[in-house]
């Protein structure tokens, strides 16, 4: 995977990510005075379930291209349109498809919130998607999860975060219930994101602890899971943490997590580089100069290419 521009989007293991640098080059008197870039390293994949695939029913044809194309190019008015397009005239009638690209909708418009803004008549198309898609889904309750989760996406995206909170704990409540432990990492993650915006940072902790703690025995390096989207994924968690711990002055805690974030970056992320630069500038926060030189210059033998 080349070096990847601000919210650039892209497919890894079947599911669309997103690129998001934290911050970019300025000057650093910790490091000299050349000018030195910093990025963080999070690759979120949307709406949990993947964009391109739902429970049995796949996007396929001429429109899904049009707004892979379009979100490629975060032309958010263009994928908008596309999906609009698609749920007044849809390729398919066969309702677990009905009720996907509708979850398409939902996503569609909070990424155009996240561009643009929250125009007034979005809440009630947001709404009907969410009540169609239901409806569609029927006893689907996979897919019913994945509609609350766009949902609360949508309400995040337009900072209504105590309504984006209920509809993710509604999600939580599904992945509960199956004891799907992956999905309740990511629940219990988005939740977290959702509480540090509001600065409850009781629930952050709490949230976020139960998502690690779950991790902690889902992920074995070498031997599970799988996907290497989901090493993405609790990657993202742990890069989270970090910066928490960075910010509240704790780089000895911050370090431990490192000692697990490494053997990720090894395996599984590209540009390797990324995250030593992203890591140092945590440890910088946190006041420990030595750790956030050493992996400063760990990163120095790449760092052209991310300046390039």
């Amino acid at each position: 995977m080349p070096f990847l521009s601000v919210g650039e989007e892209f497919y890894q293991g079947g599911n669309l990510m997103r690129y998001f640098p934290v911050q970019f080059c300025s000057p650093s008197p910790q490091f000299g005075s050349r000018k030195t870039l910093f990025a963080g390293l999070v690759l979120g994949c949307l709406l949990l379930s993947g964009c391109v695939h739902s429970s049995g029913s796949t996007w396929r044809g001429e429109r899904v291209n049009q707004y892979n194309a379009y979100t490629a190019g975060q032309n958010w008015k263009g994928a908008l349109q596309v999906v609009r397009e698609e749920i007044a005239n849809p390729e398919s009638l066969d309702n677990a498809h009905l009720a996907v690209i509708r979850m398409f909708g939902i996503e569609a418009l909070g990424k155009y919130i996240r561009k643009f803004d929250l125009e007034p008549e979005f809440d009630a198309e947001a709404r009907r998607y969410y009540e169609e898609g239901l409806r569609y889904a029927s006893y689907d309750e996979l897919q019913k999860a994945r509609l609350n989760y766009a949902l609360g996406f949508y309400y995040g995206e337009s900072r209504r975060n105590g309504l984006a909170a209920q509809y993710y704990r509604k999600d939580l409540e599904y992945s509960e219930k199956v004891n799907d432990i992956f999905r309740l990492i990511l629940n219990n993650h988005a939740l977290a994101g959702i509480y540090a915006v509001m600065g409850e940072f009781a629930l952050r902790d709490f949230y976020r602890t139960r998502a690690l703690d779950l991790a902690e025995k889902y992920f074995v390096i070498g031997e599970s899971p799988s996907d290497v989207n989901q090493w993405v994924q609790y990657y993202t968690i742990l890069r989270a943490k970090a910066s928490e711990l960075a910010n509240d002055g704790s780089p000895n805690e911050a370090a431990k997590l490192w000692l697990k974030m490494e053997p990720i970056n090894t395996r599984y992320l590209a540009p390797k580089v990324v995250p030593y630069i992203a890591m140092s500038q945590s440890f910088a926060v946190a006041g420990d100069l030595e750790r956030a030189r050493t992996l400063y210059r760990q990163a120095e033998s790449g760092r052209c290419a991310i300046l390039s």
